[in-house]
């Protein structure tokens, strides 16, 4: 080997400050995505988590109905109306309470087609602020008791 390559190798020992640089900004860059790709991935399990509540706190007042079908052909289930018996009465406070608790700012209502008689579907509709942003989604099921 000649003595100008043997110089040129021994200048050429480990590595640069600017390669290293370069090296941790490309690493930083990729865990920077890492993590948002995992923040994404927190978000939309935290909304299928709301949505799925709602549909499970709806499939509870369908079944609260169901339990109590006379009085919920009647009407006694709309939480907008007023002929209640001591059971729906207790069913619709204790399942609002529930839907408060479960979503975030939840709400919850179930209305049935004026006049509310037998054959006519309740729309049980649920609505939270996922976000805390005013931005309200919704969950509505059409059921006949």
């Amino acid at each position: 080997m000649s003595l100008r390559v043997q110089n040129l190798a021994a200048k050429q020992r480990g590595i640069t400050l600017i390669e290293s640089l370069i090296a941790m900004l490309i690493g930083t860059i990729g865990l920077l995505a890492v993590a948002s790709m995992q923040f994404n991935g927190l978000r939309t399990n935290n909304a299928a988590l709301w949505r799925t509540q709602a549909g499970l706190l709806a499939q509870d007042y369908a079944d609260r109905m169901r339990a109590n079908k006379t009085i919920a052909r009647q009407g006694g289930y709309d939480t907008s109306g007023s002929l209640r018996n001591t059971i729906s009465a207790a069913d619709i406070a204790a399942w609002q309470a529930l839907v408060t608790s479960s979503l975030p700012a939840g709400q919850g209502s179930a209305v049935c087609a004026a006049p509310c008689a037998t054959g006519q579907a309740y729309t049980i509709t649920l609505q939270w602020d996922e976000l805390r942003d005013g931005n309200v989604e919704q969950f509505q099921l059409v059921m006949t008791p």
